[in-house]
């Protein structure tokens, strides 16, 4: 049986809403708002903060400034929209960190959204490099399980999120998804089944001799 058949229309791998991580951190460096800036739209001040935090880092000295700066600014660069600035963000953050798997299993998700959540290429590579230093990151597992997806293969894809539901606390928000990604497909598996044994059974007549 084909999974991804089955499943069309049905199963949702990572859409665009399920970026919640990746919202949630850059939300972290978006709230606030300095009482000088009374009066101020609030889009007009986030903005107006992450350009600052830019400006702050831009004139930092390289060995004073620190990965977890330059991540939150390719974050909030990210939630803007401005993904050429925060694919810069986060190269500066793996120039500090290039062993850092939750760091390069978000950045890979932030190169997502700005391709409109495909996972092929960059992304693909940057979540190999996760896994190969920490196999149970769980950013990176999601990622693989959706791009598993985008691939075409549902089964290896359901492995993956089974993997990343053992591995992960039941609190943690990619627990959750897993779970959800998980029931989907075997629901669909089911259904599938039954269509099978349906479409085998020998037909019967009502007419009676």
């Amino acid at each position: 049986m084909n999974l991804m058949t089955a499943a069309s229309g049905t199963a949702r791998p990572w859409p665009r809403a399920a970026f919640v991580l990746l919202l949630a951190a850059a939300g972290y460096a978006l709230t606030g708002q300095p009482a000088a800036w009374h009066g101020v739209p609030v889009e007009d001040a986030r903005a107006r903060m992450v350009e600052q935090l830019a400006q702050r880092l831009a004139t930092t000295p390289a060995a004073d400034s620190r990965a977890e700066d330059w991540a939150m600014l390719g974050r909030s660069q990210a939630v803007l929209g401005r993904h050429d600035e925060a694919r810069t963000a986060w190269a500066q953050a793996l120039r500090r960190r290039p062993d850092d798997p939750a760091l390069l299993a978000e950045y890979a998700d932030a190169l997502a959204s700005a391709q409109a959540g495909a996972l092929q290429g960059e992304p693909a590579a940057l979540i190999d490099r996760a896994l190969a230093i920490d196999p149970r990151q769980p950013r990176a597992l999601g990622l693989r399980a959706t791009l598993q997806w985008q691939s075409g293969d549902a089964e290896a894809a359901l492995r993956t999120w089974q993997q990343l539901r053992q591995t992960t606390a039941a609190e943690h928000p990619m627990h959750a998804w897993a779970v959800q990604q998980i029931a989907q497909i075997e629901q669909v598996e089911q259904a599938a089944r039954q269509r099978e044994a349906t479409e085998a059974a020998p037909e019967t007549s009502s007419d009676k001799p």
